[in-house]
Order: C-alpha cells, then structure tokens, then sequence
C-alpha cells in the first residue's frame, strides 16, 4: 500500500535517506539503502538518497515499510562462541567473515541466524532480522559484539553505544610506519560517487556540502614490524567505516583494506573489536567485555 508523508518544517535541512530512518525506526536501514531510490518520490519525482529535505515537501512511498521486517532463520551449525551473558545482554565473539545480520529474507549463514537458534526469544525483538543487535561489525571485522535480550535493554544499549557513552576498544593493523599517537577528528559523510564508501571531510565547508557527521578517534602505536604498524584504536562514536577511513586519511590504510587504499596483499581486513566498555543498563555495574586477540592482527 502506498504511503504520503508531507515533511514538516525541519530546524536544518535533512538527507531524506536519514529522515526516514529516523520515523520508521523499526525499518532496517539496509532497506532504505536497497529501495529508497525504487520506491520513494519527492514532490512526485524520483528521489535520490542524497537528496536534502527542508520541510514542506511530498513523500511518496511505493509501500509502507515493514516495522518488523521478515522473521530470522534458525541456524545451529554457525559457531556463536559467547563472551559474556545474563537476562538482559548478550556478548559474542564475531569471527571475521560472516555478516552480522541478514539483508535479504532467507539468509542463513549470519551471526544474528547462530544467535536465534541458540536463543529463540531474541527473534521478537524488532527489526526481527537484527535479533537485538545493539550495534554492528563490518563483515571481515572480527570480535566482540553485543546484542540486548530485551526491547528496555535494546533501546538502553543503543542509546549508550550511539552518544559514546559505550567505549569501544580495536587492535588494528595498518600500511606503513605510523608513529606515536593522536586523535582523528574529522567529520564523516557518504562517498557522493560510491555507495560503498565514506569520505571524511577535512573542513567546515566541505563538511556542510557532504552532510557530514561528526566522529572522534583515538589511535596509539603499539608495535611496527616491517612494513606494518599494530595500533589500539577507540572510537567515541559509531559512523560507518569510521575507523578504516580515519586512519586512511592519515595516509595508513587498514592492511587488506583495498576500498580505502591498501596496497598489500593480505587474506583478510586487519580489524578486531578487542574490548567494550559499559555500564551495566539495569545495575549500573561496569562491564569490561574481552575477545581474545587472533594469532595475527
């Protein structure tokens, strides 16, 4: 069934692929990134993700997105090896590979699918297909990883992870001798050529074409072997690629990462969640989450 939606009067203008993702939460974001083109106009023409929003316009959706999204796969035969759990949170240990959640009805072979089938009742949290995922990994990204056993704890966990409050600890190793330690502060927005990337901006001015959002990380050399440098990163927020483009910007690419640059071969992206840090939503206790570090990062 389609959908018309006028736009009220917003503060600042608005990406439309962000304003819809922020009144229908409980739509998986890969759907706008899949559909938004194919099934949303503005004022009667075609939309475009990048297209800005000032308020007053026509939205015309194809259909009326799906709050819940399709229902998970249960799949035993995916290794979930579990970090930590109680009643209300769930930490697992992601190897690199396996996407975190499936983008299209019937995948099976995703961490969210081991997760149902070991704990059915994760499959009523919405969007269905997330089973809680409070926040994500890209694919070739291993370790630590949360998921929320509840809707309270869900909305808690991903309100902390988004605001910072949650630290978020990664050993990465990266091209080249980088040396001692620093801060990345720029912000990050949507490669405008490339669906697959991001871009950061390096001032104000191109910021505010790009639409970008703000991001902070924090890096510190750990050791330099050959032509390779491992590095502690922490991220105060969560941006897609936020940490593989940072330190891209600085001239030091991820080993492996051959969309952002990398220029050795590797077998995989040299990207490990090494720890999580929080506060316990429901008894404040202060949770320090470990994965164990793989024999080569």
């Amino acid at each position: 069934m389609k959908l018309l939606l006028t736009v009220p009067i917003l503060a600042r203008p608005e990406r439309l692929d962000r304003f819809l993702a922020r009144n229908f939460p409980g739509t998986p974001r890969e759907y706008w990134r899949n559909n938004l083109e194919a099934k949303t106009r503005i004022n009667g023409r075609k939309a475009v993700k990048g297209a800005l929003l000032r308020g007053g316009e026509t939205l015309e959706l194809a259909e009326t997105p799906s709050e819940a999204g399709p229902s998970l796969i249960p799949n035993r035969e995916i290794p979930l090896h579990i970090l930590y759990q109680d009643r209300h949170l769930l930490a697992v240990d992601k190897p690199a590979g396996p996407p975190c959640h499936p983008l299209r009805e019937g995948e099976t072979q995703t961490l969210a699918n081991a997760v149902v089938a070991r704990f059915p009742q994760q499959a009523e949290l919405t969007p269905r297909r997330e089973a809680g995922l409070v926040h994500r990994l890209d694919n070739e990204t291993s370790g630590a990883i949360l998921f929320a056993r509840d809707a309270e704890t869900l909305q808690s966990l991903r309100a902390s992870s988004q605001s910072g409050a949650m630290r978020k600890i990664y050993l990465a190793r990266v091209e080249g001798r980088l040396q001692g330690e620093g801060r990345i502060d720029f912000p990050i927005a949507h490669h405008p050529k490339s669906s697959k990337k991001m871009v950061v901006a390096r001032n104000s001015a191109e910021a505010k074409k790009l639409s970008a959002r703000s991001a902070e990380t924090e890096y510190q050399v750990l050791s330099s072997e050959g032509e390779s440098s491992l590095v502690r990163v922490e991220i105060k927020t969560g941006r897609r690629h936020q940490i593989r483009v940072h330190l891209a910007s600085l001239g030091h690419p991820l080993l492996g990462d051959k969309l952002y640059g990398a220029t050795q071969a590797s077998s995989r992206l040299h990207l490990h969640a090494s720890e999580i840090i929080l506060l316990h939503p429901h008894s404040g206790e202060e949770l320090s989450i470990h994965s164990p570090t793989p024999r080569r990062i």
